[in-house]
């Protein structure tokens, strides 16, 4: 809250007062005018908006860690705020929902902060005479909607709330509502785009990590590919859906996992097992080094959730801790009670720690593993049947773990979406890890994109200066499960959305990409290299340059009927 609220060497003004919020209004009753004039002689506005980002990102940690408490105790809200109060010692269950609405109360409070800040802070340089990049007012003032938007529907049905915050400031004097936030934010919509204005209308406005908009008027860049080699092929079977490829700071070399199916007709990954393959140069020669050593599902327990099948690997380096980890979805051996018919297998997400890129690997356990059973209902929630595909991520310095999960709808077909996962200690990706309350990111719905939702998303920066971000964009690309988008953007097989890496868990759709400008790439995946500046080794995030990507191919020149591995060259085009 303190990061919020405050900031490091420079002059607060009391700005927060009881549940009123400060604008640029006046000196007076704006209150954060003199905070903004010393920020902005001192060129620390730009670091004051990181330390409301950082606020946030804290808030979402604190709510992934109150709703991992929440659902371990079982707690359920109560009906009422007389019933929940009652008398005597309350629950434990009880305790845990008002922990639980308490955060998720800040996390939504501090979104209104950071956004507002944004918004204010571009519209003062404005008129200070500095330059205005319209794209980033624009996505600034959704931010801000957005977020009242979630706030007001949060105080309307949440039990244990405390009083609502309001965008005017403070007064002594009860029928006054001097001007505050709200007032300075609705004086700078006009500078781009008309917008909605008042506390009133922030519900109107529809978030960016919510139904497809109308089409964006900013000319984002669409990534496009270009076949380089073949770099990994197995004649004794097939191999597919690699993780990341990720540089050992120590050696230099090149690393990577793939899904393995023995036999040249077996194409599944249900039942895969994960190989080494590791490079000197990106371009080859490639050595398979076999079955990741500590990972032969075969040798688990029957009752193990990777039993039957580790598939679809991540690989990322911690600095932090000098250790690496692998990351994998994992199908247990009862997996046939639950498909393959009406939605599928039902699986799992699991990591493993090493000190070396190639193992051996020692089994950590459990990141995520699905809310539904046959008793629970499959379609309860968004990952209520299966979790799978996943990537490990440091984003905005956050260390996250980002992952496909599914639910069988009312015609029991699958329906996929993608949610963080957040480890609880924070400082490391050893488990335990807590759902991000942010969960789904992205919400398919039939008259949206894709009733079947998006499946296996990868996160890769775009270049510097798009749209007027300085240091680029998050790009996500997804595969649609049936659809090439809706119209009005552009069309293809690949969900294409942007975001801002400091607010990563808001997406904007932006179009779709073709399966021309894949090149034969099927499900791409980043080569991470480091940024200038960022380190010995590029840690799959925002702090790490793509420039290439490998992909399965469907068809192996060396076996006519399997899959092999590809490298691709990552390009840069603007949109159809």
């Amino acid at each position: 809250m303190l990061c919020g609220r405050w900031l490091h060497q420079m002059p607060t003004n009391n700005w927060m007062r009881d549940d009123r919020l400060g604008g640029l209004a006046s000196s007076t009753d704006g209150m954060l005018t003199p905070v903004f004039v010393k920020l902005h002689a001192k060129g620390l506005l730009a670091v004051a908006l990181e330390e409301k980002a950082a606020a946030t990102e804290r808030w979402v940690r604190m709510e992934a860690a109150a709703a991992e408490l929440r659902r371990r105790t079982n707690g359920a809200a109560a009906t009422s705020r007389t019933a929940a109060l009652g008398s005597g010692p309350r629950p434990m269950p009880v305790a845990a929902s008002a922990v639980l609405t308490s955060c998720t109360y800040g996390r939504t409070l501090s979104e209104i902060i950071e956004a507002g800040w944004a918004v204010l802070a571009q519209g003062f340089v404005k008129n200070a005479g500095g330059a205005l990049n319209c794209s980033a007012l624009r996505g600034s003032l959704q931010d801000y909607d957005s977020a009242w938007a979630a706030f007001h529907a949060m105080h309307n049905s949440f039990t244990w709330m405390p009083s609502a915050y309001h965008d005017y400031f403070w007064s002594n004097e009860l029928d006054k509502k001097p001007a505050g936030m709200g007032a300075s934010v609705d004086s700078f919509r006009p500078l781009c785009a008309p917008h909605a204005t008042s506390e009133s209308s922030h519900v109107e406005i529809t978030d960016i990590s919510g139904s497809v908009s109308a089409p964006s008027p900013d000319p984002f860049l669409f990534p496009s590919f270009t076949f380089v080699t073949t770099i990994a092929n197995d004649t004794t079977g097939n191999i597919r859906d690699p993780s990341s490829v990720v540089q050992d700071p120590k050696t230099g070399k090149w690393h990577f996992y793939v899904d393995y199916m023995k036999g040249k007709l077996s194409k599944s990954g249900w039942h895969a097992y994960l190989h080494h393959y590791s490079a000197v140069d990106i371009e080859g020669p490639w050595i398979n080094h076999g079955i990741a050593k500590g990972l032969n599902h075969s040798s688990t327990t029957a009752t193990a959730w990777d039993n039957a099948g580790t598939f679809s690997s991540s690989l990322i380096y911690d600095a932090d801790d000098a250790s690496w980890y692998l990351f994998y979805s994992a199908l247990p051996a009862n997996h046939s009670l639950f498909g393959p018919s009406g939605g599928g297998y039902t699986c799992a997400q699991l990591v493993a720690v090493s000190s070396s890129p190639g193992g051996p690997w020692r089994k950590l356990g459990l990141v995520a593993e699905p809310v539904g059973s046959a008793e629970k209902d499959w379609s309860k929630a968004w990952n209520a049947r299966r979790l799978d595909s996943g990537r490990a991520l440091v984003v905005a310095g956050v260390k996250s773990y980002w992952t496909k999960g599914c639910m069988i709808n009312g015609a029991n077909h699958s329906v996929c979406t993608e949610g963080t996962y957040l480890p609880t200690q924070g400082h490391t990706f050893a488990p335990p890890y807590a759902e991000s309350a942010s969960n789904p990111l992205y919400k398919a719905t039939a008259t949206d994109s894709d009733p079947y939702g998006y499946e296996n998303c990868e996160f890769f920066m775009g270049p510097a200066g798009e749209v007027g971000h300085a240091t680029g964009l998050m790009h996500i690309m997804c595969l649609w499960h049936g659809s090439v988008g809706p119209p009005g953007l552009p069309q293809g097989s690949y969900a294409h959305f942007v975001a801002d890496p400091a607010r990563a868990h808001k997406w904007k759709y932006v179009g779709s990409i073709n399966t021309t400008a894949l090149d034969g790439a099927l499900e791409p995946t980043p080569v991470y290299e480091p940024r200038v500046g960022g380190g010995a080794v590029g840690i799959p995030g925002d702090q790490a340059t793509v420039r290439q990507f490998i992909a399965r191919q469907n068809v192996d020149p060396f076996n006519p009927r399997g899959i092999s591995i590809g490298l691709y060259n990552l390009t840069w085009l603007p949109a159809d």
